[in-house]
């Protein structure tokens, strides 16, 4: 671990990113993949089935934005702990963090367990669903203990630098659950035929999977465990740093799918057309992104560890090569995205309704994918920087303040193609100001560096 973190905080900046940002977009990939496996699957069994999945997507969302939180709180901490040298911390936030989690997740999967079916019902999902549903989430959410501890686990590997390990066990993870789904769902060979319980309990499998080789890691190779007696007062600090990181980062995650629900109701109105296209913009966005997601990851851990470690030339290089890098990454992409745009639109759909607005989508949309990366990346480093109330800010300004008014006012004048309109415009703008405040944030970060007293 110390090889790892004195890399970083000594190596050429922009080749730290890149080992650190290469394994996080193969782990993404492996992620992405997880998801579309379990549909695939599904989808095979049947349209209530497929409906039933569909049904219970608000509130996996929820639930995987919590443990997000939960796990870039851990590692935002972290990061600058192992920047400072002080492994007795880090191991005492790191096991603290786990023990949280785990309560935190334990009560909601038995609490979630005996409300199923008055929380689906109120979803709006019918009793010809409702088994299917029951099937799924009850095996899901009593699972859900063996999620949050690899994605808590990673989120401490990831602060120490080594993104090799997570991604491995991501990959990993996503392999097991990729060959259980279809034995499981149908009962190949020796095992029982469990339908959509069998989709759930591949991923629970996987889960397993992933919480035992993360917990080895930290345990036998970091030894980053402590096994002493906790006392409540050290809990209760490393509770409090936790929350502190953890909850805005949790608000942000909860948000976007928020304001998606809403730019899809305001796209509602143009017709099924507009909303189908809307949808598929909507999944291909994390794909255009991929490499920016990943660096986001990359970028929180080389500020932390190096605002730990008072190199602050070293967090500026690390604010300008990133934003660059990402800039010139995205105008490229997008680029390709508009000369391509007739063909992926064809790909998409076979109806020339949905493939005209989808090509509308790809030719505006994208284009703002360069100023929302350096958004993107502002958050991240903010919470590095300890400064989650600065980095929730720019997300409901982004979103609330921005993109949902131009987004209403463009369909007004220009229908569906004012929404994407709109909604690139929020982009624009607020990379723009993502930009100035970081500037700004650096600027006082300078400044009170320069206040403390020489020792």
């Amino acid at each position: 671990m110390s090889k790892i973190k004195q890399n970083l905080l000594v190596d050429p900046v922009g080749l730290c990113l890149y080992r650190l940002t290469v394994p996080m977009m193969i782990g993404i990939v492996a992620v992405m993949g997880f998801n579309l496996v379990d549909a695939y699957y599904i989808g095979l069994l049947g349209a209530h089935e497929l409906a039933a999945l569909a049904f219970t997507l608000p509130i996996t969302a929820s639930i995987f934005a919590l443990n997000l939180g939960l796990s870039s709180g851990t590692s935002a901490i972290l990061a600058r702990i192992f920047g400072q040298n002080d492994n007795a911390l880090a191991r005492r936030i790191i096991t603290h963090s786990l023990m949280f989690s785990v309560l935190i997740l334990g009560g909601l999967a038995g609490a979630g367990y005996f409300a199923i079916e008055p929380l689906f019902t109120a979803l709006g999902a019918g009793p010809e669903l409702m088994p299917y549903i029951r099937q799924y989430m009850s095996v899901w959410l009593l699972g859900i203990v063996f999620l949050v501890i690899p994605m808590v686990s990673n989120g401490a590997l990831r602060a120490s630098g080594d993104t090799r390990s997570p991604s491995f066990i991501m990959s990993v993870s996503a392999f097991i659950n990729g060959i259980l789904d279809p034995l499981l769902i149908f009962g190949l060979g020796p095992f029982p035929e469990l339908g959509i319980k069998g989709a759930a309990l591949s991923s629970v499998c996987a889960w397993m999977f992933s919480s035992c080789a993360a917990l080895t890691i930290l345990i036998r190779r970091e030894k980053l465990i402590d096994f002493s007696l906790p006392t409540l007062t050290l809990m209760k600090d490393s509770w409090s740093r936790l929350f502190t990181i953890a909850l805005p980062a949790i608000l942000n995650n909860l948000m976007a799918p928020l304001a998606m629900a809403m730019i899809v109701a305001l796209v509602a109105q143009f017709g099924a057309d507009a909303v189908a296209a809307t949808g598929v913009g909507a999944r291909l966005e994390p794909v255009v992104m991929i490499v920016v997601m990943s660096m986001t990851s990359a970028v929180g851990v080389m500020v932390g560890q190096n605002h730990g470690a008072g190199h602050l030339q070293r967090v500026r290089e690390v604010v300008r090569i990133s934003f660059r890098f990402a800039v010139v990454w995205q105008v490229g992409f997008a680029a390709l995205l508009v000369l391509c745009s007739s063909y992926i639109a064809s790909v998409f759909s076979a109806s020339e309704g949905i493939a005209a607005v989808l090509q509308r989508y790809l030719w505006i949309q994208p284009i703002s994918f360069s100023l929302l990366a350096v958004a993107m990346l502002a958050i991240s480093i903010l919470n590095s920087l300890h400064q989650p109330l600065v980095a929730i800010l720019i997300s409901v300004v982004r979103l609330f303040g921005l993109m949902l008014p131009l987004a209403y006012v463009g369909a007004m004048v220009y229908g569906v193609t004012g929404v994407y309109l709109g909604a690139a415009t929020a982009n624009i703008l607020i990379g723009i100001l993502s930009y100035l405040l970081m500037q700004q944030r650096l600027r006082l970060l300078d400044e009170a560096h320069a206040q403390r007293p020489v020792s």
